[in-house]
């Protein structure tokens, strides 16, 4: 399972994946989930295992 969350702002925090976790925790029956937020940003960050966020630019590079 893929989680897709967009945020507008240059910086992301721990706190930004809430939502990925809360959902990855209560809805996915334990099967293998990757979540991914999509910002503004320049670099790709890892915040946990499958947790990950990407620039927008990423995309079309």
């Amino acid at each position: 399972m893929l989680g897709l969350e967009i945020k507008s702002g240059t910086n992301i925090g721990k706190k930004d994946f809430k939502h990925m976790k809360w959902f990855k925790e209560n809805l996915t029956n334990n099967n293998s989930f990757t979540g991914i937020i999509l910002y503004s940003g320049e670099q790709i960050a890892p915040f946990g295992k499958n947790m990950y966020a990407v620039p927008f630019g990423m995309l079309f590079a």
